[in-house]
């Protein structure tokens, strides 16, 4: 398991009452690093829930991708 120590946020309020936490920068990069290894979790779980639908290897794909690239004159 992934885990993160966190030191305590300070918090500012702002003159409309609204609170703001802040954090150290590199506190913050480890937060979106472990929020984006999570969203590519998901991401498999939908691929391995999509099992069914029909596939195609990658190279066949990516002969796709540069057909349609070159077909619209897109670099």
């Amino acid at each position: 398991m992934y885990t993160i120590n966190l030191q305590t946020p300070q918090f500012l309020t702002d003159s409309n009452g609204n609170s703001l936490a802040l954090i150290p920068a590199d506190e913050y990069r480890e937060l979106l690093a472990l929020v984006e290894m999570y969203e590519e979790l998901e991401d498999i779980r939908s691929v391995r829930e999509a099992k069914g639908e029909e596939t195609e290897p990658i190279d066949v794909f990516f002969e796709r991708v540069e057909k349609y690239r070159k077909e619209n004159g897109i670099s």
